[in-house]
């Protein structure tokens, strides 16, 4: 009877390890499947938020050498040039950065790096109408047209602070810090200073001398 008591307990003690072991083995395969999935998202957001400020950035720049020339243009030449495949591609690059911010916004939880987004998507949306249209009313001369530049770029300076600020918000939320340094050991394992043996000691401690002597 003490035999098969000792077997029974044996049993329910090594049954309980084994249940505990996959326990603990299913909740670090979980927590390392939400881990994976939460990188696989930041992935996904960084890479719409680099396309999204690299084009902001290449459609500003753009804007500088196009919004001079429009002043210089007639009413005929506006007319001419809506119909260009220029005026077209621009249409298209704003479709596409409205359309990234709108997949960027999806990706977002962060509320800072979401509202520096939202600023950027308003001064965009805005572009058109501050930036371009004082250049291409018919209503105003040349020279009016050249007097309103100041305030389309004006407005282009607001949309570069608006795509920094973004860029600053989304680094601190994606950036990986990345190190070559090793992990510093617990303090458990650190090598404490050997203890030394005084080299006199304490009255009444001595080695008593051998008999004889």
């Amino acid at each position: 009877m003490a035999d098969l008591s000792t077997a029974l307990t044996t049993g329910a003690f090594t049954l309980t390890a084994a249940l505990g072991g996959v326990l603990v083995t299913q909740r670090y395969v979980a927590r390392q499947a939400v881990a994976s999935r939460i990188e696989d998202r930041r992935a996904a957001l960084r890479a719409v938020l680099t396309d999204l400020i690299v084009n902001a950035d290449a459609h500003i720049e753009g804007a500088k050498f196009f919004l001079p020339v429009m002043t210089k243009l007639t009413n005929r030449d506006l007319l001419e040039y809506a119909e260009t495949d220029s005026l077209k591609e621009s249409d298209q690059r704003m479709k596409a950065l409205n359309r990234a911010i709108t997949t960027a916004l999806l990706y977002i939880a962060d509320e800072d790096l979401a509202e520096a987004t939202r600023s950027f998507q308003v001064d965009l949306q805005a572009y058109p109408e501050r930036a371009v249209g004082p250049l291409i009313d018919q209503d105003k001369t040349a020279e009016q047209r050249s007097e309103s530049l100041r305030a389309s770029f004006v407005h282009l300076a607001k949309m570069h602070r608006s795509v920094r600020h973004l860029e600053s918000e989304a680094a601190k939320v994606l950036r990986v810090p990345i190190t070559d340094r090793a992990p510093r050991r617990s303090s458990w394992f650190r090598r404490r200073p050997a203890v030394r043996a005084p080299e006199v000691l304490p009255k009444g401690l001595e080695q008593p001398s051998p008999p004889g002597d």
